[in-house]
C-alpha cells in the first residue's frame, strides 16, 4: 500500500508536511530515527500512535513524494485494515491542508 503524491517539487512538499506536524496537522506527531536519518509521522490517537508510522520518500526526479506505511522493528505487524485506516487519515489531511501543492494522488496496494 502506497500513496504517490504528484507535485512540482516533492522535497518542498515533504518539508512542508513535516513542518505542519503538530500545527495544521495537529493530530500527527513526527518521529526521527537518529542513526538512520529517517523521519516518520504517526497519528496521535492512542490506538494508532506508533502502531503505524508513515515514511516519506522523494523520487530522483523530485516530482513524486511516496508515502508508505511501516511499523517499528520488534513490534507486531499491523493488520491491513490498520494500515488502510491510517493511510486514509493521512489522505484526508493532505487533501485538506495541501491540495494546492500537488496535482494528483495515486494509490497502489
Amino acid at each position: 500500500m502506497k500513496i504517490d503524491i504528484v507535485t512540482t517539487n516533492a522535497k518542498v512538499l515533504n518539508d512542508k508536511i513535516f513542518k505542519a506536524v503538530g500545527k495544521e496537522l495537529e493530530t500527527w506527531e513526527a518521529r526521527n530515527v537518529a542513526h538512520t536519518g529517517k523521519r516518520f509521522i504517526t497519528p496521535i490517537a492512542q490506538q494508532y500512535a506508533d502502531v503505524v508510522i508513515l515514511h516519506f520518500e522523494v523520487n530522483d526526479n523530485n516530482d513524486r513524494l511516496r508515502v508508505t506505511p511501516h511499523y517499528w522493528e520488534g513490534k507486531d505487524e499491523p493488520t491491513d485494515a490498520l494500515f488502510a485506516i491510517v493511510m486514509g487519515m493521512f489522505t484526508a489531511a493532505i487533501l485538506t491542508h495541501f491540495s494546492d501543492d500537488f496535482s494528483k494522488l495515486e494509490t497502489t496496494t
